[in-house]
C-alpha cells in the first residue's frame, strides 16, 4: 500500500486527465448522455442537469491535475473526490443499475477503482508535518 500511496502524484494526474473527459457533457450534452446512457436528454431540465453534472465533475479532473502538484492540497482534494466519485458508484450500483450496461457500466469500474487508490493514498502515505511550530510532536 505504501507503493500505491508513493503514486498519488500520477495517481491524481492520470485519473484527473481522465475525469476531465465529462466536460463533453457541458459541450454536447445529448451526445454524451446517448453514449454513457443509452439515452436521449429529454427537455431543457435534463439538458441543464447534464451539463451543470458535467461541469461539476469535470472541475474534479481539474482539481486532481492541481493538486498532483501541490502536496500541502493533496489529501483534501482526494477526500473530495473520493466521496463524489465513491458515491457516484453507489448510485449507480443502486437506483442506475439499468445503464450498467452502457458506458456507465465501465464507469463503475473506473470510478471504483480511481476510489479505492484515493483512499490508499489517504491512508496510506506519511502524516503531513504539522505548519504550526509549537503542534510538532
Amino acid at each position: 500500500m505504501r507503493w500505491i500511496a508513493a503514486q498519488t502524484k500520477w495517481i491524481m494526474l492520470i485519473s484527473g486527465l481522465l475525469t476531465t473527459t465529462i466536460f463533453i457533457y457541458v459541450i454536447a450534452p445529448n451526445y454524451a448522455a446517448t453514449s454513457g446512457f443509452g439515452q436521449t436528454l429529454d427537455g431543457p431540465l435534463s439538458e441543464l442537469m447534464a451539463r451543470s453534472w458535467g461541469m461539476m465533475v469535470g472541475l474534479f479532473g481539474v482539481m486532481l491535475i492541481y493538486a498532483a502538484f501541490k502536496p500541502p492540497l493533496q489529501r483534501f482534494v482526494l477526500a473530495i473526490v473520493a466521496i463524489g466519485k465513491g458515491g457516484f458508484v453507489v448510485l449507480l450500483l443502486t437506483v442506475g443499475r439499468v445503464f450498467l450496461g452502457q458506458q456507465m457500466g465501465t464507469a463503475v469500474y473506473a470510478d471504483g477503482i480511481e476510489t479505492l487508490l484515493y483512499v490508499i493514498c489517504l491512508f496510506g502515505a506519511r502524516p503531513l508535518a504539522s505548519a504550526t511550530p509549537g503542534l510538532q510532536h
